[in-house]
């Protein structure tokens, strides 16, 4: 499994920090995973080692206030209107990995 670790922007100018797990050869298909409340997507780096043995890369960012990410961590806030801007992060991110990724099947799994 190789591991990638990069950011992109988000809704409203945030950076956000994301990784991508890559299977040995071409990808036969792209999870794309987001992580549940006070959690942070390095959790799932065993999960994402399981399918990218099965040729499936998997690809995560943490959440406004978690992992890696400013906010108030002790609260995993999203911030002022977070809700809906972590949703249009979750379309910026996929934006972004649809955009890497074109001619395999994305698929969206959520967590909490």
């Amino acid at each position: 499994m190789l591991q990638e670790t990069f950011s992109f922007t988000g809704s409203n100018g945030v950076e956000l920090p994301g990784t991508l797990w890559l299977p040995e050869g071409n990808p036969l298909a792209l999870l794309q995973l987001t992580h549940g409340m006070t959690e942070h997507t390095g959790r799932y780096a065993d999960f994402a080692q399981e399918l990218t043995n099965h040729g499936i890369a998997v690809a995560g960012f943490d959440l406004r206030g978690h992992g890696q990410n400013p906010g108030n961590p002790d609260v995993a806030s999203f911030g002022e209107k977070g809700w809906d801007a972590t949703i249009e992060d979750m379309k910026c991110f996929y934006d972004l990995l649809d955009a890497r990724f074109p001619e395999i099947p994305h698929f969206l799994q959520g967590f909490s």
